[in-house]
């Protein structure tokens, strides 16, 4: 008995946050539309998207596998029902690059906004392979950056089923 006493005030604190927990994770659940159905991220649909950004070959900005992959990227973006936007811009050596830029409206009024980003394009020079006869080819871009557009289509898949 005397050692509940002692820890009284850290019993007291621990169901208060054990009640805390449980109202919020009963808001949030009320934030669910009635009629959604759960889906979770799938590892095997973003791998199949970044495997196909991968088959384009290295997506340097202006050559034409990049053009490809953008363009197959602004239509798989349509289709899952984005606005999207493309903002060209020019770099210092001429060439002529994109921003792809996605938007969708929120039916719900003045709810928060959230701004994500991937690159899909590859780099130039693949200057940190061990293997020096490859350092001057451009790299396939799997890890950098066609898993984090894949990562990001398909957690954006995910998330506009539960938000309207």
């Amino acid at each position: 008995m005397k050692r509940l006493r002692l820890y009284r005030i850290e019993i007291i604190l621990v169901l208060v946050l054990a009640m805390a927990v449980a109202f919020f994770g009963y808001l949030g659940y009320g934030l669910l539309p009635a009629d959604a159905t759960v889906e979770t991220f799938s590892g095997e649909r973003a791998l199949a998207r970044a495997q196909d950004q991968v088959a384009f070959g290295a997506r340097v900005a202006g050559v034409p596998a990049n053009i490809a992959a953008g363009d197959a990227l602004v239509d798989e973006l349509v289709q899952l029902g984005w606005n999207v936007l493309i903002a060209p811009f020019g770099l210092p050596n001429g060439t002529t690059a994109r921003n792809i830029i996605a938007v969708r409206t929120n039916k719900v009024a003045n709810a928060p906004v959230g701004i994500l980003g991937a690159h899909y394009d590859s780099r130039l020079l693949a200057d940190a392979d061990p293997d020096s006869a490859k350092q001057t080819l451009a790299t396939p871009g799997a890890v950098d950056n066609a898993a984090g557009v894949a990562v990001l289509i398909d957690a954006t898949i995910v998330r506009s089923i539960l938000v309207p």
